[in-house]
């Protein structure tokens, strides 16, 4: 009796390992990458150590620092705990000055083993950044959301919210939730006060929850300009990026694809 009594248990205890494999994902731990140009085939310079995690509680992560006036990319391939009940996230910030636009893209997911490395193969190795005229974009943006003289002049938000120059900016928020079985919805928020930021940036969120297909955008904007944060302005920002930079990120592990207005 005792030896069923222990060959139950030694069954359980391997049935449960079983579970908990296959429950797991599997993600690089730490691991460097870069510089490298657009479109590098090869960007990790050795094989990633990996680590099996919980889904549940943590999450695969990407990030990935761009400057196209130097032609380069780096990143790393890390876990962190996980935040959201979506499987898959990309975060994209972008900087715009007169001179060169800085991006910054943090991915997270649970899909698979290894999306975090796919993303970054298929983001960085694509050939699709020869389709991408970074000033042409930088200066369609700048236009819209930058006072070029970098006056000391307030100015004036939507609301008549006044804003203090050179440091201050307007904010704005525009939503766009996608769902398979009915129609998109849009919000947009610009009942801000000023934020005491030098940067002017947009900030754009994608959150992809399979399978359901749930599907949303948040894109953040911060200006100083007079009414650079109305919906006009903003909804045409976003659609310069949408049209004119995110060719090489239109990743297909996000379905459906990026939404335009």
């Amino acid at each position: 009796m005792l030896y069923y009594h222990v060959a139950f248990f030694m069954l359980f205890i391997i049935y449960n390992q079983n579970i908990h494999q296959l429950n797991s994902v599997r993600c690089a731990k730490n691991c460097w990458f870069g510089p490298v140009a657009p479109g590098s085939q090869h960007p990790f310079p050795e094989p990633c150590n990996t680590i099996d995690i919980d889904p549940i509680t943590t999450e695969c992560t990407a990030t990935i620092a761009i400057k196209l006036s130097d032609n380069s990319l780096l990143g790393v391939l890390d876990t962190k705990p996980r935040t959201s009940n979506m499987s898959a996230k990309m975060e994209i910030f972008l900087e715009f000055n007169r001179h060169s636009t800085i991006s910054m893209i943090n991915y997270t997911c649970t899909t698979a083993d290894h999306c975090d490395r796919d993303f970054v193969l298929e983001s960085i190795g694509t050939s699709k950044w020869t389709q991408l005229n970074e000033t042409k974009t930088r200066a369609k943006i700048t236009s819209l959301l930058i006072d070029p003289t970098f006056s000391k002049k307030n100015f004036t938000c939507a609301h008549n919210i006044t804003c203090e120059a050179p440091y201050d900016n307007c904010q704005a928020d525009l939503m766009i939730k996608t769902f398979t079985s009915k129609s998109n919805i849009t919000e947009f928020s610009n009942n801000y006060k000023c934020i005491i930021n030098h940067l002017t940036a947009i900030g754009i969120f994608y959150y992809f929850n399979a399978p359901s297909n749930e599907y949303n955008t948040v894109t953040e904007v911060m200006c100083n300009k007079n009414d650079c944060n109305q919906r006009e302005i903003v909804e045409q920002a976003y659609n310069i990026i949408q049209n004119e930079y995110m060719h090489p990120l239109n990743y297909s592990q996000f379905i459906p694809k990026i939404n335009r207005l």
